[in-house]
């Protein structure tokens, strides 16, 4: 099955963002692995996260135009 790598930086923690483009993920069938995420320590940090998506290309494609949304 296709994968694609998802990135999201900023303050992904304190604003959810992280939660909302993994709730996305999940609810649009996909399986997704957390690839590599670094936690700022100051409020002032920003965070990173890289996440692996499978699922079939359409959703794959779906995901994509959502998860800008949310930064990714």
């Amino acid at each position: 099955m296709p994968t694609e790598v998802f990135e999201v930086e900023g303050h992904i923690i304190d604003s959810l963002i992280l939660a909302k483009v993994l709730d996305a993920i999940l609810d649009s069938g996909a399986e997704y692995r957390i690839v590599d995420v670094q936690i700022g320590r100051a409020s002032t940090d920003a965070s990173r996260a890289r996440i692996e998506v499978e699922a079939d290309d359409d959703v794959l494609t779906t995901l994509a135009t959502e998860l800008q949304l949310h930064g990714a």
